[in-house]
């Protein structure tokens, strides 16, 4: 994208090119945080599906318990 507007020698796209980087930016940052919460939700789905009750304790391997 920079090069792409360096090369072209346009002024005004030279110009608007740091508001156009800070758009990226912000598009970045949303997508970021969309991709947060969808790990989260995910998470929560999959502690929720879990059961609440443990094993019970293994039973003792030698004649000496």
């Amino acid at each position: 994208m920079i090069r792409d507007v360096a090369s072209s020698g346009n002024l005004v796209a030279l110009a608007g090119l740091a508001g156009a980087l800070a758009e990226r930016r912000h598009e970045a940052e949303r997508a970021r945080q969309t991709a947060i919460d969808v790990m989260y939700a995910r998470d929560r789905a999959l502690r929720d599906a879990v059961p609440g009750d443990g094993f019970a304790a293994p039973p003792s391997l030698s004649s000496r318990a």
